[in-house]
């Protein structure tokens, strides 16, 4: 005899399974980083992503500057060039590295939701990062701090 309440649940939970992951994530919310209780500017995802399959973000639109990547690297670009890298050593640690010297210039570690720390390469906290693209925000700071974005 079929059970009804069973294949509710089952209905419910598959039509779940199906969302995106980008939906644990409001679309459009920034990523702000702050020296103290100064705030140094804010990172925004792009709904624009190229190359397909990847994700961006950007800081202030004078700088033409994005950061890109998936879930494992992202590059920080200046027009046509990398100035950075930031490589995911370990679920919520990542290393930003000088895409030149291939030095490591700090890490973004995640120490509660919506809180990074951004570190210097001797392990010393630089600035926090609040909101949810920590990685992208500590590629900026650690970089290009001009070109965060006031807004």
């Amino acid at each position: 005899m079929p059970r009804p309440g069973l294949l509710a649940v089952v209905v419910v939970v598959g039509a779940f399974a199906t969302l995106p992951v980008e939906a644990a994530t409001p679309a459009g919310q920034r990523t702000c980083v702050f020296l103290e209780a100064h705030r140094l500017g804010c990172v925004h995802p792009d709904s624009d992503a190229y190359p397909p399959g990847t994700r961006q973000w950007s800081g202030s639109a004078g700088c033409q500057v994005v950061a890109w990547g998936n879930s494992r690297w992202l590059w920080l670009q200046d027009n046509m060039s990398f100035d950075a890298a930031a490589k995911r050593l370990s679920s919520g640690r990542w290393r930003i590295i000088d895409w030149d010297t291939k030095k490591t210039l700090g890490y973004v570690i995640w120490r509660a939701p919506n809180a990074w720390d951004i570190q210097g390469p001797n392990g010393k906290r630089r600035a926090v990062a609040r909101g949810p693209d920590g990685a992208p925000a500590g590629l900026f700071t650690l970089v290009l701090t001009d070109c965060l974005s006031k807004g």
